[in-house]
């Protein structure tokens, strides 16, 4: 079996479809496929089918005023200087960012929108 015959478990590109990569904005397609496509493929296609969690489809506006889809209106959301303030960002995989919380240490992430640029949703892994 082919691997651009199965959907590929590592980025979620379906039979026929390039892999992608991620990049700043977003994914671009590849001219390789990954490794656990590869591997999926010689196994027969069994690979279980990959679930994507539902994202929020939309965040606040500038003004703030506009509620966050799946947050409640007392959940914070913060800006990039606010973020910077009370978090050390460690790494990027958008729309998610990793961070580590300035007061306690305690190491999380949250989700993060580009434009306006907002953060929100924080989990602390701890």
């Amino acid at each position: 079996m082919s691997p651009l015959e199965i959907r590929c478990p590592a980025c979620n590109a379906g039979p026929g479809q390039k892999c992608s990569a991620p990049t700043d904005t977003g994914r671009r397609d590849v001219e390789w496929v990954h490794h656990a496509r590869e591997d999926a493929a010689s196994q027969g296609g069994t690979e279980a089918p990959v679930v994507i969690p539902a994202l929020p489809t939309s965040v606040r506006n500038d003004s703030l005023n506009e509620p966050i889809v799946g947050l409640q209106p007392h959940d914070p959301v913060w800006s990039t200087d606010a973020l910077r303030a009370e978090f050390e960002v460690l790494t990027f995989l958008a729309p998610f960012v990793e961070v580590r919380r300035r007061s306690d240490g305690a190491l999380g992430s949250m989700q993060f929108q580009p434009s306006p640029r907002y953060y929100f949703a924080f989990v602390s892994e701890g």
